[in-house]
């Protein structure tokens, strides 16, 4: 059991490290926690496959007085795609991405883009607004340690690899 629990103080500093700064380099945290590379990137690996940590969620909460509205899309050919959204009406930046989606649109309405040439998906068309993150404390209440304990527990919004949506309200 005291290994088990030595695990769940070392996933709770690395969880701790990557909501202080999402972008954080493996070595960094290494050197901020005192836990060895290895077992830090392994840990890592275990918090995502048990989804003890996730992706960034995108939150369609927009501000009152003014929308803008981000599409993430796949297409077949993105690079061409891509070029093609330059000058497009209501299109106010757009970005070549890798990953589940591979453009990234912001824009000033809503558009159906299933009409144009290539498209394949919309992984997600919403409301243009932030990216929250649950801040981890360093005291967890009783009954939150019984479930660590159980290692069934879920954080929210991790940038460090991998997406999941959620829309708010």
């Amino acid at each position: 059991m005291g290994d088990t629990s030595k695990k769940i103080k070392d996933y709770h500093k690395i969880y701790q490290q990557v909501y202080e700064n999402p972008s954080i380099p493996l070595y960094q945290i290494t050197k901020n926690t005192g836990i060895s590379r290895s077992k830090a990137s392994r840990y890592l690996q275990e918090m995502y496959k048990m989804s003890i940590m996730k992706g960034p969620s995108i939150f369609v909460k927009p501000a009152e007085n003014y929308r803008l509205y981000a599409a993430f899309l796949e297409f077949e050919h993105p690079v061409p795609t891509y070029q093609e959204f330059n000058g497009f009406p209501n299109v106010i930046h757009r970005n070549l991405s890798l990953g589940n989606w591979n453009i990234l649109l912001i824009c000033e309405k809503l558009i159906n883009f299933s009409v144009l040439k290539g498209f394949k998906k919309c992984i997600h068309q919403g409301a243009k607004s932030v990216i929250c993150l649950s801040k981890v404390t360093s005291h967890f209440p009783l009954r939150r340690k019984r479930i660590l304990q159980n290692f069934s527990f879920s954080t929210s919004c991790i940038n460090i690899r991998g997406c999941n949506f959620r829309k708010e309200g």
